[in-house]
């Protein structure tokens, strides 16, 4: 490896020489050469984001080991330097940077470059109980679908775009949501679920065929359902990715038990109406579909919700009656169980007469029986619960949230533009709205 100084013995033995013997501009060329410049590269930083104080390595090669003489500048402002070896200079992240703060590293003798792949590193505001604030120029938010957490500041969803003929675009911040991008599918979909697991396999229901996208890029087609007509839905993968359940819109489950190598369905309802609009499982052997009674052929005065779930190891069938109110349809457009016992769910009931609310509705009886807890007039958009007590619930601009299971309600927090998507992760709760991410850290 090149030395980045000469030997102090050397370089006093060589001036004294050079004084001693009356030396002119050509050995002092003759030093000059012997000090060669360095050629460092900065790869990436050890993690996407950081908070105030946190330590963090810059990566790369041929930094030295010199921490006296390394300077790192963020926002042109001087951080303290811990430790530098060759690969790697360990800093202490300050405050009163921006989210994206640019780097400066000083070597003495050493050029710095920076590898086509390097990313500003995220530092984030984790200020506990205030709404932190991060302005998207993303195109309005027709709805959000899938919106899920794979770490306390890692986030996907996918945002479907009024200007897309409803096609879901699945995007991702991995830095807190300072920045947003889309991830790395083949295509986007119509219908169905995106899921991102722990090893980042990505799975996608696109027209009711399932694939699967291993991190190095290559993609394999799971299953294809499309042979019994059906409209996908959504679908459940285990944390070792062994089980999966995939829902159809009509009622049908397909499940594997071999990391998708085979599927075998599992149940189909009689009569096979298209009906379901939500699903949720907690595990494989925790399932529930929520959806409304399909008016056609039937004429009835009354058209409950409907539900479909896996109890004791059995498919259950069942109406949900809301309102049980003449010239009502009722529709369970979002399910959530915070466990097996206790679950919410959003409905939509429109009467004949004109009238229109939504209510949120729970059961504490893994969903035998439901009750009302909240009714408006407002869309619900979407809700998030921390436990069976703490949530919320997003309706226009606004955000409620209860203590006490749905007893009470109180507005949290009113933002300038609709809210639309609502995640709990990690002692964080984020919004999606049109234009901007919101999120409040307990």
């Amino acid at each position: 490896m090149k030395k980045r100084f000469l030997n102090y013995s050397l370089i006093t033995l060589l001036l004294v020489t050079a004084f001693g013997c009356g030396s002119d501009s050509d050995d002092s060329q003759d030093l000059n050469e012997q000090i060669e410049v360095i050629d460092a590269k900065v790869t990436s930083f050890s993690t996407e984001y950081a908070y105030v104080n946190d330590l963090v390595s810059i990566l790369g090669e041929n930094f030295g080991s010199d921490i006296t003489d390394t300077k790192v500048y963020l926002d042109n402002k001087a951080v303290e330097v811990t430790i530098v070896n060759n690969t790697a200079i360990t800093i202490k992240v300050p405050e009163g940077l921006s989210a994206l703060p640019d780097l400066k590293i000083e070597i003495p003798n050493t050029t710095i470059s920076f590898n086509d792949s390097y990313k500003n590193i995220a530092v984030l505001d984790n200020t506990k109980n205030k709404w932190i604030i991060i302005d998207h120029d993303y195109n309005s938010i027709e709805s959000i679908k899938d919106f899920r957490g794979v770490d306390k500041e890692k986030v996907y969803f996918s945002i479907q775009n009024n200007s897309s003929n409803d096609v879901f675009e699945v995007t991702k911040s991995f830095n807190g949501g300072v920045s947003i991008s889309n991830i790395n599918q083949d295509h986007n979909f119509l219908d169905g679920g995106f899921f991102l697991s722990s090893k980042e396999n990505e799975y996608s229901l696109r027209s009711l065929a399932l694939y699967r996208k291993n991190k190095g890029g290559e993609s394999k087609l799971l299953n294809d359902f499309t042979q019994n007509g059906s409209w996908g839905l959504d679908f459940f993968v285990d944390n070792d990715e062994t089980n999966i359940i995939v829902a159809t819109s009509e009622g049908r489950i397909y499940k594997s038990t071999d990391t998708g190598s085979t599927f075998d369905k599992v149940h189909e309802n009689v009569p096979s109406n298209f009906e379901f609009d939500t699903f949720f499982a907690l595990s494989s052997s925790q399932v529930w579909l929520g959806g409304y009674t399909y008016p056609f052929p039937e004429n009835k005065s009354y058209y409950p919700a409907k539900l479909l779930y896996l109890k004791d190891g059995n498919w259950t069938n069942k109406e949900i009656q809301i309102e049980n109110k003449a010239g009502n349809y009722e529709y369970i457009k979002k399910i959530h169980f915070v466990d097996a016992t206790t679950g919410y769910a959003i409905a939509y009931v429109k009467n004949l007469n004109g009238d229109e609310k939504y209510v949120i509705i729970k059961s504490e009886t893994k969903g035998d029986t439901w009750s009302i807890i909240r009714e408006s007039s407002s869309k619900a958009e979407a809700f998030a619960f921390k436990n069976k007590d703490i949530g919320w619930y997003i309706s226009g601009k606004n955000i409620f949230k209860t203590v006490d299971g749905g007893a009470s309600w109180e507005l949290y927090y009113t933002n300038d533009t609709d809210c639309k998507g609502v995640l709990y992760n990690e002692d964080t709760l984020w919004v999606i709205a049109n234009g901007k991410i919101l999120k409040h850290y307990f």
